[in-house]
């Protein structure tokens, strides 16, 4: 299980925040949500070794050369 952490805006945490996120030994996630968008998303090492092998993030153009991200959930 990953904690995620979510606040409105752009996304920018304080320095104490931004210490205990990368410092902790639990896997934690800071996400940025402006209306129903997400607009950032970060994990720390304990999260990003859980899903290490389990997600594949990919960006994604379409013809007319918009930008998508892709999240693919692993087996």
């Amino acid at each position: 299980m990953i904690s995620i952490l979510a606040t409105r805006g752009s996304g920018t945490y304080t320095p104490d925040v931004l210490s205990h996120f990368n410092t902790s030994p639990l896997p934690l996630g800071l996400a940025g949500v402006n209306d129903i968008t997400l607009t950032s998303l970060m994990f720390n090492k304990a999260a990003q070794s859980l899903l290490k092998n389990r997600v594949n993030i990919s960006t994604v153009f379409d013809t007319l050369g918009n930008e998508t991200l892709h999240i693919d959930l692993l087996e």
